[in-house]
């Protein structure tokens, strides 16, 4: 039989050439519990999480189907679940953590021992649905660091080796770590976007010029060992508007001259002592008028000359 495997250009982690080697054996190799399963239009996925995690994968069928494990020490498949439409049996470890129901595969509560290649048949026509590459990673012993920094902005993290190195990205929308980077120990690859604003070279790890569109949470990890070295938790908040004044340089607070206010002072006694002649009764009972004069002649009283 003629072998279909494809050659890979570039350096590939070790998870996907396990996975690639897989695809070539299933090729070449017969398989003792599938024989006459069909991979030519079966769906490849790869999905990498971390321990603990829940990850939903989409089929296209809700049918019957039966999952395998693929056993690298003796380079076969195992069938460790049965989905018959409405319930699940198989194997307790994987009947507990995995189902195929609801047009969906999903990993729950994700554990080391869970990894590896898996496919997913119908059960009638044993035509392949899909391969799934499930890589789940240890994050007890790395190290998580938070920053928060403005657009524009550069920030540099401190990591504790040199090595070739692997840049992740969280992807929410499909519960996994998207590879963004790649530091071969001399130069870098991988996306435009973060090759051009990331790097992991001299013990550290830079983000330059930073944008909203790099924000969320990276992992770290050696290329060899796989072994995560540092999760970042990178904020970028919109850039601060200057202060209208600047600290120290304010005016001081407008008082109004003091000549000003006499006028006000006049006019507030003019009234004052117009409504007290006016309103007040004098010590005779009668109200001085408005223009009457508010004052006694020596001698005379003001009132006589209005009886005669």
């Amino acid at each position: 039989m003629r072998s279909t495997c494809t050659r890979h250009e570039g350096r590939q982690e070790p998870s996907e050439a396990a996975f690639a080697l897989v695809l070539c054996l299933l090729v070449v190799a017969p398989l003792e519990t599938q024989a006459k399963a069909n991979l030519k239009d079966c769906h490849n996925i790869s999905r990498a999480v971390s321990e603990g995690d829940t990850v939903v994968i989409p089929l296209n069928t809700s049918k019957m189907m039966d999952v395998y494990k693929w056993i690298s020490s003796n380079s076969t498949w195992e069938l460790v679940l049965i989905y018959n439409g409405k319930s699940h049996s198989g194997k307790r470890t994987f009947r507990d953590q995995l189902t195929v129901s609801q047009e969906q595969f999903t990993v729950m509560n994700a554990s080391r021992e869970l990894q590896g290649v898996y496919m997913v048949t119908l059960s009638l026509s044993e035509k392949c649905v899909a391969l799934i590459n499930l890589t789940v990673r240890d994050l007890k012993d790395c190290h998580s660091i938070s920053r928060a920094v403005s657009e524009g902005d550069t920030v540099v993290i401190s990591l504790n080796t040199s090595k070739m190195m692997d840049v992740y990205k969280w992807n929410s929308s499909s519960s996994t770590w998207e590879l963004v980077l790649i530091y071969n120990g001399k130069s870098h690859s991988g996306k435009r976007t973060f090759t051009d604003q990331l790097t992991v070279s001299q013990e550290q790890f830079t983000v330059m010029n930073s944008s909203r569109e790099l924000q969320g949470v990276y992992m770290v990890t050696l290329s060899l060992s796989e072994k995560c070295v540092a999760l970042i938790n990178l904020t970028v908040r919109a850039p601060m508007a200057p202060p209208s004044v600047i600290p120290g340089n304010e005016a001081p607070a407008a008082h109004p001259a003091l000549w000003a206010l006499f006028p006000i002072l006049i006019i507030a006694a003019t009234v004052i002592y117009w409504a007290v002649q006016r309103f007040c009764p004098r010590k005779d009972g009668s109200r001085a008028g408005v223009f009457y004069p508010v004052f006694r002649r020596r001698g005379r009283n003001p009132n006589q000359n209005r009886g005669m």
